[in-house]
């Protein structure tokens, strides 16, 4: 297993944990997908961290293994992988909170965009949409969901030039929420989740519908 799930004081860890940079395949897409199905089931599960082991959160997509994908069903596969696992954090009815505690890099920053609030890191690190850079267009739910997250201006310069940013410039662009020491990201997305806590849980569920009903309607009509 590469999705690991903790409690701790009452807030489910989700910690991805493909090293060595939390690189995506289709399995490790699937679990994510499983996980986050069947935590928005579990009323246990009231609020949710994700976080990366190690220092990356998600360097995207396994490049060696994509390099492979040489037929149209592996290929077709592969990018509903992709939906499923975007669909499932996105569409979690729970807070997620985005703890990331390194590089989030194409669809790690996918990833962390799918997140209702994103904490980075005061560090050395690449956050970006690089897709255009190795010639990969977007799957479709990964895509509504970077257009529905980030403002205009944003959109255009991270997807069409695929440049990293850091986080001080994320946090500028909108695309992070706020910054917090390299040793505390993890901490301070806990506080986030437990102030979560406060937050009727149906009136939760139902706000973060009316927010991202729209871009899930878009995903349930390529299913």
């Amino acid at each position: 297993m590469a999705v690991h799930t903790t409690q701790v004081d009452g807030i489910t860890h989700v910690e991805l944990a493909r090293p060595p940079a939390n690189a995506m395949v289709p399995e490790f897409l699937e679990e994510i997908a499983n996980c986050f199905e069947g935590l928005g089931r579990n009323e246990d599960a009231r609020a949710i961290v994700l976080k990366g082991n190690g220092r990356v959160f998600s360097a995207g997509m396994d490049l060696k293994a994509a390099a492979d994908v040489t037929d149209t069903a592996a290929s077709d596969a592969l990018v509903q992988s992709c939906n499923l696992a975007f669909a499932a954090v996105y569409g979690c009815p729970k807070p997620v909170i985005g703890a990331l505690n390194g590089h989030a890099i194409a669809g790690g920053m996918v990833l962390a965009l799918c997140c209702d609030y994103r904490v980075a890191p005061n560090a050395n690190a690449l956050l970006g949409l690089t897709e255009v850079r190795v010639g990969v267009p977007f799957p479709e739910v990964a895509y509504n969901v970077i257009a529905d997250q980030l403002r205009p201006d944003a959109l255009r310069r991270l997807i069409q030039f695929g440049e990293n940013i850091d986080p001080q410039l994320a946090l500028e662009w909108g695309a992070v929420d706020e910054i917090a020491d390299l040793d505390h990201v993890v901490h301070r997305a806990h506080e986030k989740a437990c102030e979560c806590l406060n937050i009727p849980a149906r009136g939760y569920r139902e706000v973060k519908l009316q927010l991202r009903g729209a871009t899930m309607a878009q995903y349930a009509e390529l299913v």
